[in-house]
Protein backbone atom coordinates (compact mmCIF):
# COMPACT_ATOMS: atom_id res chain seq x y z
CA UNK A 1 0.00 0.00 0.00
CA UNK A 2 1.12 3.19 -0.77
CA UNK A 3 0.86 6.24 1.91
CA UNK A 4 -2.33 7.76 2.33
CA UNK A 5 -2.55 11.35 0.32
CA UNK A 6 -4.42 13.48 2.81
CA UNK A 7 -5.79 16.99 0.83
CA UNK A 8 -7.54 19.86 2.79
CA UNK A 9 -10.15 21.14 0.38
CA UNK A 10 -13.36 23.20 -0.02
CA UNK A 11 -16.66 21.84 1.01
CA UNK A 12 -18.49 23.39 -2.01
CA UNK A 13 -17.80 22.18 -6.15
CA UNK A 14 -15.32 21.93 -8.16
CA UNK A 15 -14.00 21.01 -4.23
CA UNK A 16 -10.65 22.68 -5.11
CA UNK A 17 -7.44 22.13 -2.94
CA UNK A 18 -6.96 24.84 -0.28
CA UNK A 19 -3.87 26.59 0.27
CA UNK A 20 -5.14 29.30 2.59
CA UNK A 21 -8.35 30.21 4.82
CA UNK A 22 -8.72 33.74 5.71
CA UNK A 23 -11.37 33.78 9.06
CA UNK A 24 -13.44 37.04 8.93
CA UNK A 25 -16.62 37.78 10.66
CA UNK A 26 -19.88 39.20 9.62
CA UNK A 27 -21.68 42.45 12.05
CA UNK A 28 -25.00 44.08 10.74
CA UNK A 29 -25.01 42.10 7.21
CA UNK A 30 -21.16 43.61 6.27
CA UNK A 31 -19.14 40.74 5.54
CA UNK A 32 -15.56 40.13 5.47
CA UNK A 33 -14.67 42.05 8.83
CA UNK A 34 -11.62 41.60 10.59
CA UNK A 35 -11.45 39.29 13.71
CA UNK A 36 -10.76 42.10 16.93
CA UNK A 37 -9.87 40.61 20.31
CA UNK A 38 -12.54 39.46 22.29
CA UNK A 39 -14.09 38.27 19.06
CA UNK A 40 -14.93 35.12 17.20
CA UNK A 41 -14.68 35.01 13.49
CA UNK A 42 -17.32 33.26 10.79
CA UNK A 43 -16.95 29.33 10.48
CA UNK A 44 -15.71 27.82 7.46
CA UNK A 45 -15.89 24.28 5.90
CA UNK A 46 -12.98 22.23 5.06
CA UNK A 47 -12.93 18.73 3.64
CA UNK A 48 -9.72 16.87 4.44
CA UNK A 49 -9.76 14.51 1.38
CA UNK A 50 -7.75 10.65 1.05
CA UNK A 51 -7.26 9.85 -2.49
CA UNK A 52 -9.47 12.93 -4.00
CA UNK A 53 -7.49 12.14 -7.35
CA UNK A 54 -8.18 8.34 -7.14
CA UNK A 55 -4.74 6.48 -7.22
CA UNK A 56 -4.67 2.87 -7.01
CA UNK A 57 -3.11 1.37 -3.56
CA UNK A 58 -3.72 4.02 -1.40
CA UNK A 59 -3.23 3.23 2.24
CA UNK A 60 -6.01 4.46 5.03
CA UNK A 61 -5.54 6.62 7.41
CA UNK A 62 -6.11 6.09 10.73
CA UNK A 63 -5.99 7.76 13.90
CA UNK A 64 -6.99 11.26 12.07
CA UNK A 65 -6.74 14.32 14.43
CA UNK A 66 -6.66 17.68 13.40
CA UNK A 67 -4.51 20.77 15.06
CA UNK A 68 -2.85 24.11 14.57
CA UNK A 69 1.08 24.92 14.14
CA UNK A 70 2.74 28.05 14.33
CA UNK A 71 3.78 29.24 10.91
CA UNK A 72 7.41 29.69 11.59
CA UNK A 73 8.24 26.96 9.32
CA UNK A 74 8.99 25.03 12.04
CA UNK A 75 5.99 23.66 12.89
CA UNK A 76 5.84 24.89 16.81
CA UNK A 77 3.32 25.14 19.45
CA UNK A 78 4.51 28.22 21.22
CA UNK A 79 3.39 30.91 19.34
CA UNK A 80 0.21 32.56 20.23
CA UNK A 81 -2.44 31.14 18.20
CA UNK A 82 -1.51 27.35 18.52
CA UNK A 83 -0.69 27.81 22.38
CA UNK A 84 -3.52 29.33 23.08
CA UNK A 85 -5.55 27.95 21.34
CA UNK A 86 -7.73 30.10 19.27
CA UNK A 87 -8.63 27.51 17.10
CA UNK A 88 -11.64 25.45 17.56
CA UNK A 89 -13.09 22.79 15.10
CA UNK A 90 -15.63 20.30 14.92
CA UNK A 91 -16.89 17.56 12.27
CA UNK A 92 -19.81 17.97 10.44
CA UNK A 93 -20.20 15.28 8.09
CA UNK A 94 -18.31 12.63 6.52
CA UNK A 95 -18.48 10.44 3.39
CA UNK A 96 -16.88 8.31 0.34
CA UNK A 97 -17.57 6.90 -3.43
CA UNK A 98 -15.94 6.06 -6.22
CA UNK A 99 -16.63 9.93 -8.49
CA UNK A 100 -16.33 13.68 -7.19
CA UNK A 101 -17.56 14.28 -4.38
CA UNK A 102 -18.06 11.15 -2.61
CA UNK A 103 -21.75 10.63 -0.87
CA UNK A 104 -21.92 13.07 1.96
CA UNK A 105 -23.54 12.44 5.48
CA UNK A 106 -24.39 14.99 8.17
CA UNK A 107 -22.96 14.35 11.64
CA UNK A 108 -23.31 17.31 14.54
CA UNK A 109 -20.15 16.81 16.85
CA UNK A 110 -19.30 19.66 19.76
CA UNK A 111 -16.28 22.07 19.04
CA UNK A 112 -12.73 21.21 20.67
CA UNK A 113 -10.34 23.99 21.03
CA UNK A 114 -7.29 22.77 19.37
CA UNK A 115 -3.55 23.87 19.02
CA UNK A 116 -0.55 23.13 21.24
CA UNK A 117 -0.95 19.52 23.05
CA UNK A 118 -4.56 20.03 22.05
CA UNK A 119 -6.48 17.91 18.80
CA UNK A 120 -9.93 16.96 17.85
CA UNK A 121 -9.81 13.33 16.75
CA UNK A 122 -12.25 12.51 14.27
CA UNK A 123 -15.35 10.80 15.65
CA UNK A 124 -16.47 9.40 12.59
CA UNK A 125 -14.55 7.60 9.67
CA UNK A 126 -16.04 8.49 6.12
CA UNK A 127 -17.31 4.75 6.41
CA UNK A 128 -19.80 6.47 8.91
CA UNK A 129 -18.47 4.28 11.57
CA UNK A 130 -17.24 5.55 15.27
CA UNK A 131 -13.64 5.47 14.59
CA UNK A 132 -10.84 8.27 13.18
CA UNK A 133 -10.52 6.48 9.76
CA UNK A 134 -10.32 8.24 6.38
CA UNK A 135 -10.66 6.03 3.86
CA UNK A 136 -9.30 5.49 0.56
CA UNK A 137 -12.83 4.47 -0.75
CA UNK A 138 -13.78 0.48 0.07
CA UNK A 139 -11.05 -0.68 -2.35
CA UNK A 140 -8.18 1.51 -1.70
CA UNK A 141 -9.12 2.85 -5.55
CA UNK A 142 -11.25 5.54 -4.51
CA UNK A 143 -11.89 8.06 -2.12
CA UNK A 144 -13.23 8.93 1.25
CA UNK A 145 -13.43 12.43 3.50
CA UNK A 146 -14.08 13.76 6.56
CA UNK A 147 -15.88 17.74 6.81
CA UNK A 148 -15.05 19.96 9.44
CA UNK A 149 -16.47 23.29 10.40
CA UNK A 150 -13.63 25.72 11.76
CA UNK A 151 -13.63 28.49 13.50
CA UNK A 152 -11.27 31.15 15.39
CA UNK A 153 -11.60 33.04 18.71
CA UNK A 154 -9.40 35.85 19.16
CA UNK A 155 -8.41 36.73 22.61
CA UNK A 156 -9.22 40.21 24.18
CA UNK A 157 -6.63 43.13 24.38
CA UNK A 158 -4.42 40.77 21.35
CA UNK A 159 -2.51 43.15 19.43
CA UNK A 160 -3.99 44.01 16.16
CA UNK A 161 -2.02 42.36 13.31
CA UNK A 162 -2.49 39.15 10.82
CA UNK A 163 -1.74 35.97 12.89
CA UNK A 164 -0.76 33.16 10.55
CA UNK A 165 -0.74 29.51 11.52
CA UNK A 166 -0.75 26.11 9.75
CA UNK A 167 -4.41 23.66 10.06
CA UNK A 168 -3.13 20.08 10.02
CA UNK A 169 -4.14 16.64 9.94
CA UNK A 170 -2.14 14.20 11.36
CA UNK A 171 -2.55 10.12 10.98
CA UNK A 172 -1.08 6.92 11.10
CA UNK A 173 -1.13 4.08 8.37
CA UNK A 174 0.22 0.90 7.88
CA UNK A 175 2.03 0.55 4.35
Amino acid sequence: MNRPILTFRSNIAPYNALTSLVFTKTKAFYLGLPVVGGEKSDSQYVRIYNNFLQAAGIANAYNVNVTTYDRSGSFGQSGAVASQHWVSAMQTGYGEGASIPGVFSSFNDEFETIGGSRSMILKRGSDGLNHAVIRAGSDTNNMGFAEIKVNTAVPKNTNANTYTFILSAEFNWTP
